[in-house]
């Protein structure tokens, strides 16, 4: 094994040594993808809690009552509509809501719902109430948001070299950063998400070419706003600063010093993405899918530390541009 330790260098981070660096750093630490890998054993293999019996009576009356108010072609829409809920309700377990975001443990399982496995048929409890739907939501997003901060530190320790004593009110000061951030994200989510898919909704009745164009549109000045903000999370854990500062940090790095985190983000997304559909080529009720989750998780636990590797590489290289330009107008 390579050393999983990076050295301060005045060069920036270069994408292909950094993230063989997180892939290192992880090899030499495996048990930090226990997170992820028994997330998704428990995803898989362990009872999933339902709302069907809860939504099922409300999504049938408004489905019941559509094609009475339109012509026959909409019956065969209602009907495919009807049959998409079904799938919907029937493989939704609340407990994968223990996979937050931005902050949470990454989760191959989230995504594949599976209800089938080894062990036969998933079992399942119902969820009768509002009121319970409401505390579950509320319970397991706290607790998936305090395992991912947790994930999160262990990989950002894991890449720090300068072996720093654990500080327990630094610990707690950093969660509640955290959960601002993730609070905050919501927040903003909700407040672009809504008007976004009522322009294009309205749009699309008028020509469906314009909605999509729009839709690409509106996705391109997202991704131009959000890649900034891409290491907002890492300053939190590595320098245990302020959310505000660790935004700010953020954007400069960004902007000003790494212009390549675009492909960095890039190759990072199309390597999780795309081991993903190999991850889950085995069928859910085959024992062989522990292969696909085992992989997920190391793939996915070296790709974050590769995230903090380049971080911590670009605040070096940050400060050494900073400190030749402070020499530089000294001697002028």
């Amino acid at each position: 094994m390579e050393p999983d330790t990076f050295t301060e260098t005045n060069t920036a981070p270069r994408l292909i040594s950094t993230i063989t660096e997180g892939f290192n750093i992880i090899s030499n630490r495996i048990y930090l993808i226990l997170f992820p890998l028994l997330l998704d054993v428990f995803l898989w293999l362990g009872p999933h809690l339902r709302i069907k019996l809860l939504l099922q009576p409300y999504v049938n009356s408004v489905l019941s009552s559509m094609p009475e108010l339109s012509n026959s072609d909409f019956l065969e829409m209602s009907q495919w509509t009807s049959e998409l809920w079904d799938i919907v309700l029937n493989h939704f377990n609340l407990f994968s809501l223990l996979r937050v975001f931005p902050i949470g443990i990454p989760s191959l399982m989230t995504g594949m719902a599976p209800i089938e496995t080894p062990l036969g048929m998933a079992s399942t409890i119902e969820v009768t109430s509002v009121f319970q739907a409401i505390i579950s939501w509320l319970l397991f997003s706290m607790v998936g948001l305090i395992m991912g901060f947790l994930y999160f530190y262990a990989i950002s320790r894991a890449t720090d070299n300068k072996n720093i004593p654990v500080s327990i009110s630094a610990i707690i000061n950093s969660f509640f950063q955290i959960l601002s951030l993730s609070i905050a994200s919501i927040v903003a989510v909700m407040l672009f998400i809504f008007p976004t898919m009522l322009m294009v909704t309205l749009l699309s009745l008028i020509s469906i070419t314009l909605g999509q164009i729009v839709l690409l549109f509106v996705f391109l000045i997202l991704i131009w706003f959000l890649m900034p903000l891409v290491f907002s999370p890492h300053g939190v854990f590595v320098e245990q600063q302020s959310l505000i500062k660790s935004i700010t940090t953020s954007i400069r790095l960004v902007r000003n010093f790494l212009p390549g985190t675009g492909l960095f983000v890039l190759t990072a997304l199309l390597l999780y993405q795309g081991l993903n559909l190999l991850w889950s080529l085995a069928p859910d009720r085959s024992w062989i899918t522990i292969f696909g989750i085992f992989g997920h998780a190391f793939i996915s636990t070296s790709l974050i530390a590769s995230s903090f590797v380049y971080y911590r590489k670009g605040l070096v290289w940050m400060e050494s541009r900073f400190h030749q330009t402070g020499k530089s107008a000294i001697n002028l």
